[in-house]
């Protein structure tokens, strides 16, 4: 071969090798960039097989409030992230309200006409939570960690440990009772209706040819707190088929609502488990729902009886699990932990030295305490709306003093067309959009599921943030999108923003 051939040839070999160089960076990049890329532009983790599918999983021994064997959600992430085998766990508990006979004698309830809320779920999904969005601020952590729902059918913010069921007169609920009157004049006979709502008794009379109902019981036990210890015990019975090791585990535990309460109440029975592997990390994010037994006074929080009366009530109808009640680590019983600082100082106290990190995130007017305040016509609704506006904003406050714990306090509404509403409960935008002004104008410009992820991975360092505490109501004007504008109103109620306390704790 002559020299100059030989250079040509050559050549020829040289530009393949650089196309093939080339055609698998690009294949590289797409297969990386059909995830999308995170708020800062950086590629998310590389990810090895697929996501399986939801499974409904029975879990013996559980039951829901209809009596109902109680069944989970799972659905493993894919094997491997960046090489490594996929130790990652995201626990989701759902909220739901509660029933009750409440410490005034009034009784209460969020279970609906088909009585869905006490029923096991026939299926799973991501819309099944608050925070399984597929967007691309979940690509860090979220979205490929291996997921479990333990669903809300109990009606008791998952803690109860009653065992026999409460029956409840629910003739009251007038859409209710319709709707049965209707099945039973729909030619269903009696016994069909006690083969299919077995918790269902009623009292009836015939009018005309038609049966009307005087009085319609209804019976839920409440049992979440079972159900949650007998659904993770399944969960890791799971995982440890799927080699999951606990010595590099990395568990988000998360609820919304009810579910939030259930994760104050019940994160010790996973930390308790984490403990013993000192390579593992922990984060709880309660959402919408803290037990607190103090309020603002016009000066500082102070304990408030009827505060400490309702949980105490609470916690006693239900016969709820709280953490203090059980040792654990290295905590031998004793202790109190009624309120979010007390649960805070009470897990340190329990897991000293573990990697261990809470995110609490509330709403200084969430929807559902605020309904709590009774009529807004009322004289004195603006009075008890700024106080509780002002309780949020100082209880984040002293959250933010504690090493480890990042609370996110929005003061958000939504858009809803004809009106701008409260919100209770955060899905889609609510999750994304960026805090417009948290901590006097100091914006770091983050959206929640951001944080959740940076939280997750340990990328924030405690030390080094400023607190997301917002202090301008912030309306979210696309709020069923994924993305959406926010409009500010930095006139609003500032009074509710009070000045940083100078202890670490209210006395």
């Amino acid at each position: 071969m002559k020299k100059k051939e030989k250079e040509i040839y050559i050549g020829i070999i040289v530009v393949l090798i650089l196309i093939i160089l080339i055609i698998s960076l690009v294949f590289i990049g797409v297969k990386r960039g059909k995830r999308g890329k995170d708020n800062n532009g950086a590629n998310p983790p590389i990810v090895e097989g697929q996501r399986e599918d939801w499974q409904v999983v029975p879990v013996s021994g559980a039951k829901c409030g209809n009596g109902e064997e109680y069944v989970m959600g799972f659905s493993a992430g894919p094997a491997k992230i960046n090489g490594k085998p996929n130790n990652r766990l995201v626990i989701w508990l759902p909220g739901g309200g509660d029933t009750m006979v409440d410490k005034d004698g009034k009784f209460r309830t969020n279970v609906g006409f088909t009585l869905g809320l006490i029923n096991p779920p026939k299926q799973f999904n991501e819309d099944n939570s608050f925070i399984f969005l597929d967007h691309p601020d979940n690509n860090d952590f979220v979205k490929d960690a291996n997921w479990v729902i333990l669903p809300y059918c109990t009606q008791d913010f998952h803690s109860g440990r009653l065992t026999e069921p409460i029956e409840y007169d629910f003739t009251g609920e007038t859409g209710m009772v319709k709707s049965y009157e209707n099945l039973i004049n729909n030619k269903i006979n009696f016994q069909e209706i006690e083969k299919n709502y077995p918790y269902v008794r009623t009292v009836t009379h015939e009018e005309d040819g038609r049966i009307i109902i005087d009085k319609l019981y209804i019976s839920i036990i409440h049992d979440g707190g079972i159900n949650i210890e007998l659904g993770l015990d399944k969960t890791f019975e799971l995982l440890k088929e799927r080699d999951f090791d606990l010595d590099r585990a990395e568990i988000i535990m998360a609820g919304s609502s009810a579910g939030s309460f259930g994760t104050w109440y019940n994160a010790w029975r996973v930390g308790d488990i984490l403990y013993k592997h000192p390579g593992a990390k922990f984060t709880i994010i309660p959402e919408s729902g803290s037990p607190i037994t103090r309020g603002w006074n016009g000066e500082e929080l102070v304990v408030e009886n009827d505060k400490i009366g309702g949980v105490n009530y609470r916690l006693s109808y239900y016969d709820n699990v709280i953490p203090c009640k059980f040792s654990g680590g290295e905590y031998l019983g004793g202790g109190n932990c009624k309120d979010i600082l007390d649960l805070i100082d009470h897990y340190h106290e329990r897991w000293p030295g573990m990697d261990f990190t809470i995110m609490p995130v509330a709403n200084k007017e969430d929807l559902v305490l605020v309904g709590g305040l009774g009529d807004q016509n009322d004289p004195g609704f603006d009075a008890k709306l700024l106080k509780l506006c002002q309780t949020i904003h100082r209880y984040s406050q002293y959250i933010s003093k504690i090493d480890e714990v990042y609370p996110y306090t929005l003061w958000q509404y939504k858009d809803i067309g004809s009106k701008e509403a409260r919100v209770h409960g955060l899905t889609n935008s609510l999750l994304t959009v960026k805090m417009v002004s948290p901590n006097d104008q100091q914006s770091d410009e983050y959206g929640i599921l951001k944080m959740i992820n940076d939280v997750a991975t340990r990328k924030l360092k405690w030390n080094e943030q400023v607190p997301h505490i917002e202090y301008t109501l912030n309306v979210v004007r696309n709020p069923k999108s994924k993305v959406s504008t926010v409009e500010s109103r930095p006139n609003y109620l500032q009074e509710c923003n009070v000045p940083w306390p100078n202890q670490d704790r209210p006395s």
